[in-house]
């Protein structure tokens, strides 16, 4: 998917949970999922600069623009499980609500990403795509 599809995406989502849960949208939560679901994509900029890619920030904009639609293959640590149990794990430590509503971006944006994917390869595969775990052991073999 891309930015502008995450950004709507986790606006309308950060919208209707404040909503539902506050009786109004509540400005701190929304933008923090908005822009939780956005930066989480930071990882793609990292993969492709780790593979030497990415050199230039004019290549860094092309690249984004070539990829927006298509399903990569990757690693990408922020869009993990085990990275979102983490942040829950350090949200409810140091009692910070701020990195809850992280968590709730990053969900959303996976939820996103789960659907583009089903809807391009007709698979859900929601460990496979998404865990340290599985992608790791993959990756070894």
């Amino acid at each position: 998917m891309n930015t502008l599809q995450h950004i709507l995406i986790n606006a309308t989502g950060a919208a209707i949970i404040s909503v539902l849960t506050l009786g109004h949208v509540d400005m701190h939560f929304f933008w923090v999922v908005v822009l939780a679901g956005v930066l989480i994509d930071a990882d793609h900029t990292i993969a492709a600069m780790y593979s030497g890619m990415i050199k230039s920030p004019i290549k860094l904009v092309r690249y984004w623009v070539r990829i927006a639609n298509r399903r990569a293959q990757d690693f990408y640590i922020f869009h993990t499980f085990e990275f979102i149990f983490l942040l829950v794990l350090l949200g409810i430590m140091f009692n910070n609500l701020t990195l809850l509503f992280v968590v709730v971006g990053l969900l959303l944006h996976l939820m996103a990403d789960c659907v583009a994917s089903f809807r391009s390869t007709g698979k859900f595969n929601l460990i496979t795509d998404y865990s340290l775990i599985t992608i790791l052991f993959f990756i070894r073999r």
